[in-house]
């Protein structure tokens, strides 16, 4: 079943996703003295991509990041826009309907934005399970980026979309930098999209699981880790659309501003699954499945 004791190593994972991707942007990058000093002579006249021809060892954010250490600064234009390789659609997010509404649901609850103005670091970027490449294909089919990469020794994958244009319009639809202690619903959601903001969220940040009641009955529990604001925010959209109640309980033992939300009413949940999904709708097939799982051995229709 979903409890508290979930939400430590749940709300540890931004904080390890975002300090990886730094890593990842940056690299471990080893330096002789001779670069070192080759650098330091052709730094002012040379631009990035310039520099990068010099350096071809080392990447762009690894020449920026070793001249900054070194001393070295000047007006430099960000750089995702001289580490272009891969096209990105800036396009995506200037409709707001049920399908670019769901992905910011999911972007909201797995995604970090990056706007890193001192290291000319700006986008979009995901580290998450293995298992979920081919929905995360589905989001980088959409806004471009480079490809997604199995990251080493772990069971996680990456992917980044570089773009200073797609980070400032994510920030102001709502979705903060660093935000797995202050995310907020962000007003930019059409009403009639909630449901499909919800169900990216839940995608990312929510779990399915099936119980069984004192009785011995099934039971299908959804529970929601997020910051208090979101989930209330959350509830209340809820329980206006679908007319239900949930529990909120707060982590007070790791952390006061992280809580889950948790709906197990054994009929509630599933006029709540009816409101959240239909025919057609984007959503996680591995969470899906398990509604299905439940539903087939209740024998109701979703």
């Amino acid at each position: 079943m979903y409890n508290i004791n979930m939400i430590k190593p749940m709300i540890e994972k931004e904080t390890f996703i975002y300090e990886y991707n730094l890593t990842n942007y940056m690299g471990k990058e080893t330096w002789t003295n001779e670069e070192i000093e080759l650098l330091k002579k052709e730094f002012y006249n040379n631009n990035l991509n310039d520099l990068n021809k010099l350096f071809p060892n080392h990447s762009l954010y690894g020449i920026r990041n070793k001249a900054l250490r070194i001393g070295l600064k000047k007006d430099i234009k960000d750089i995702s826009i001289y580490q272009r390789k891969y096209n990105v659609n800036l396009e995506f997010f200037n409709d707001l309907n049920a399908e670019s509404c769901y992905w910011l649901g999911f972007i909201s609850a797995d995604g970090c934005v990056l706007n890193l103005k001192k290291w000319g670091m700006y986008g979009l970027t995901f580290t998450i399970k293995s298992n979920d490449r081919n929905h995360l294909k589905k989001l980088k089919d959409k806004l471009g980026g480079s490809p997604i990469k199995q990251n080493k020794n772990q069971d996680t994958i990456y992917y980044r979309c570089s773009s200073k244009q797609l980070a400032e319009q994510l920030i102001y639809l709502g979705i903060k930098p660093r935000k797995s202690l202050i995310n907020t619903y962000p007003k930019s959601i059409p009403e009639k999209y909630h449901k499909d903001f919800i169900r990216g969220y839940i995608d990312g940040d929510g779990c399915f699981s099936i119980g069984t009641t004192r009785q011995g009955k099934l039971r299908l529990t959804l529970g929601i880790i997020g910051t208090i604001p979101l989930l209330n925010s959350i509830k209340q959209i809820i329980k206006q659309e679908v007319g239900i109640d949930a529990n909120l309980s707060r982590d007070k033992r790791h952390n006061p501003k992280i809580s889950i939300l948790k709906y197990q009413h054994k009929d509630k949940v599933i006029d709540l699954v009816r409101w959240l999904y239909y025919d057609g709708c984007e959503c996680l097939e591995r969470k899906n499945n398990i509604i299905l799982e439940y539903a087939r051995a209740k024998g109701v229709s979703i």
